[in-house]
């Protein structure tokens, strides 16, 4: 009796993750999509540095935003900040001042306010 505890023990420890995970999928990648965007004008802002950082603030990855301010992230669960930095200055109508957001939480509107 006590072996075939053991082995229904066995049998449920190793199927249940795997019907959590059919249900519900494995936790992957997720996207953030958007524009960044003057805060007063409204227009869209090319340039803009986008960095990924995890929990303990190391740097991912970097991209920059598009032509229009587009930007379209692929982030992995590790990825716990985003943040989006002017670093051109006026070249793009900045500087601006920095923002930064929670990865599960990144606005599709970034307003970029002037730097004061």
């Amino acid at each position: 009796m006590r072996h075939v505890k053991r082995a229904l023990l066995w049998v449920l420890t190793a199927t249940v993750p795997m019907v959590i995970a059919a249900c519900y999928g494995v936790m992957g990648m997720f996207t953030a999509r958007g524009w960044c965007v003057d805060r007063d004008s409204r227009r869209g802002i090319a340039g803009i540095e986008i960095r990924a950082r995890d929990s303990q603030q190391a740097i991912r990855f970097t991209a920059s935003s598009e032509s229009g301010g587009a930007f379209d992230l692929s982030l992995d669960p590790s990825v716990a900040t985003v943040d989006f930095v002017d670093v051109d200055g006026a070249e793009n109508g900045g500087p601006y001042a920095p923002r930064s957001f929670d990865a599960t939480s990144v606005p599709q509107y970034v307003e970029m306010a002037p730097e004061s």
